[in-house]
């Protein structure tokens, strides 16, 4: 049990420095495990699987607030519940919505104006930061963030594109956000 425990302190140790072989050992270790958690709350394969990515993403930017009074699994877990709460709290909303009078076109309307508002925040911040961050990126990892973020595939559609499996896309993908993030990072 203590060298469990020990091996644990390591684990987060390297992942508060960003050590990318120990942040690549822990996604391995525990993808499967999370997606599995997840999936038994939402019944849809895929929405787990983005769902578990989203809660990789949190769990590194808030690992410096992790204290070790749980296990790293615990508080992964709560991320995930969190992550999972907000998914069906937007799902409840526009289910809401759709039972009032004329929900369908108010939210058509602001999910219109939501989404063109987005877009053009999103598209000045790329623009502004883009050619700096850019550079930094392996190409490979720039084609899955475009192929993602600007042409809006899924995970499922870009790896057919490119003939690999999900789970080696959805890798690919988190690491290169982690780049991205890394790069922006060292902009700033």
């Amino acid at each position: 049990m203590e060298d469990k425990k020990a091996e644990e302190v390591l684990l987060v140790e390297g992942l508060k420095r960003g050590d990318e072989r120990v942040v690549g050992g822990w996604f391995k270790t525990y993808q499967a495990r999370l997606e599995h958690y997840i999936l038994r709350k939402v019944s849809d394969r895929e929405d787990a699987q983005e769902l578990a990515q989203e809660v990789f993403v949190n769990c590194l930017r808030n690992i410096a607030n992790f204290s070790g009074k749980s296990s790293l699994w615990t508080w992964m877990c709560a991320i995930a519940n969190h992550e999972v709460m907000d998914f069906y709290r937007k799902k409840y909303a526009k289910k809401v919505i759709r039972t009032l009078p004329l929900g369908e076109a108010l939210l058509a309307n602001f999910e219109q104006y939501n989404d063109e508002h987005i877009e053009r925040e999103r598209m000045a911040m790329l623009r502004e930061s883009i050619d700096d961050i850019w550079g930094k990126i392996k190409e490979g990892y720039k084609e899955l963030l475009t192929l993602k973020y600007v042409d809006k595939k899924k995970v499922r559609e870009i790896a057919q594109m490119m003939g690999r499996t999900t789970k080696a896309v959805e890798a690919d993908l988190w690491r290169a956000r982690r780049d991205f993030v890394r790069a922006y990072k060292e902009k700033e």
